[in-house]
């Protein structure tokens, strides 16, 4: 028998066909590793702080007894200020502006 010989038109709409096929096949492998990195941006940080979360709720503070001391500190009640000023070395009372 005789291969059947195809058309010019015939072979270019098999080629079309092979190249979008090809074309599809790698959209779907494009579609599935992005949505598994979308997966994997959002798994990621929640595992992180379960973790952190379980580490921060198992450590447990280290006790330590410590004691203090509370001492009373007496002391004198602050001098009131005198409402006459007196020269620095006579104790004599300074002379205000208005009273000349």
């Amino acid at each position: 028998m005789i291969a059947p010989v195809l058309s010019e038109v015939e072979e270019e709409a098999q080629v079309v066909e092979t190249i979008r096929y090809k074309w599809l096949q790698k959209a779907y492998v494009l579609k599935e590793a992005i949505h598994t990195m979308k997966k994997s941006i959002i798994l990621i940080p929640a595992l992180l702080m379960l973790g952190l979360m379980l580490v921060s709720c198992s450590s447990e503070p280290q006790t330590t007894t410590t004691t203090t001391r509370q001492t009373t500190v007496t002391s004198a009640p602050p001098l009131l200020m005198a409402k006459t000023h007196t020269r620095p070395l006579s104790g004599q009372p300074a002379m205000d502006a208005g009273s000349y």
